[in-house]
């Protein structure tokens, strides 16, 4: 199945010295995918308590799950739960480890780009997602918890302010407005025009702003009110902010 793939007879998560395949040749294996993952079934049956073990099998499966039959699948949930009770004791501190380290970020980052830039990689992964999602909406318990975490969650002052935080930092409120003005740019190009004819009726509300200017303009009302939640729930005046002003002038004449 597929092309040959290197395979570390002694595994370099618990052999570091023979990692090199250049010096220790003998220790490099070609071998197909499903051979591959063979091989790190059998290392897991070998050493059922190896975190490094676990941690290879669980990647190999995770690669093409729909191959995995009813021993793989046995193995898999086996690594599964080792890790999940691993990661639960030392989560933070191996992804705060990981995320320092430039080689790893390096190899993660490179093996990243590899396979999504693989139409069969992509198409697999949006199945899968696909799958998941829709089984997890379909059970109303999931939607309910799901539901009231969010309500708690927004009711908490700190929350809010460290998800606008985040969303700020990484340029979230200017990617995604500047889209929304991108699907109705007849409407948002004018929105200076918009607001001062808002601000000269005394402010009114949503429906009557409508009927003032014959559309719908719902979006426009909840940035002027500052009731729209990527606002940041504060009061807008397109004239002042640079990046409707330069977006406006981007656009063609």
């Amino acid at each position: 199945m597929g092309e040959e793939e290197g395979h570390h007879i002694l595994p370099r998560s618990i052999f570091p010295e023979y990692e090199n395949a250049k010096e220790n040749e003998w220790n490099l294996a070609n071998l197909k995918f499903r051979d591959h993952l063979t091989a790190h079934w059998l290392l897991h049956k070998a050493l059922p308590n190896s975190r490094e073990a676990s941690i290879a099998l669980f990647m190999m499966c995770n690669r093409m799950p729909e191959i995995l039959d009813e021993g793989l699948l046995e193995a898999y949930s086996h690594a599964r739960k080792s890790l999940s009770s691993f990661f639960k004791e030392n989560g933070r501190k191996v992804i705060s480890r990981l995320n320092s380290d430039p080689d790893f970020i390096s190899r993660r980052d490179a093996r990243t780009r590899a396979m999504h830039t693989d139409p069969e990689f992509s198409r697999r992964l949006s199945r899968k997602t696909s799958e998941v999602m829709k089984d997890f909406y379909s059970k109303e318990e999931n939607v309910l918890a799901l539901s009231e975490r969010m309500r708690v969650l927004n009711k908490d002052p700190s929350f809010r302010e460290s998800v606008r935080q985040k969303q700020s930092k990484d340029g979230f409120f200017n990617k995604n407005t500047v889209a929304q003005w991108n699907r109705k740019k007849e409407v948002w190009k004018r929105a200076g025009e918009y607001y001062e004819l808002w601000l000269k009726n005394g402010k009114p509300k949503q429906r009557n702003f409508e009927k003032l200017v014959g559309l719908d303009v719902q979006c426009l009302y909840g940035r002027f009110t500052g009731t729209m939640d990527h606002a940041g729930k504060e009061p807008w005046v397109p004239c002042e902010d640079p990046v409707w002003v330069d977006w406006v002038n981007s656009l063609p004449d």
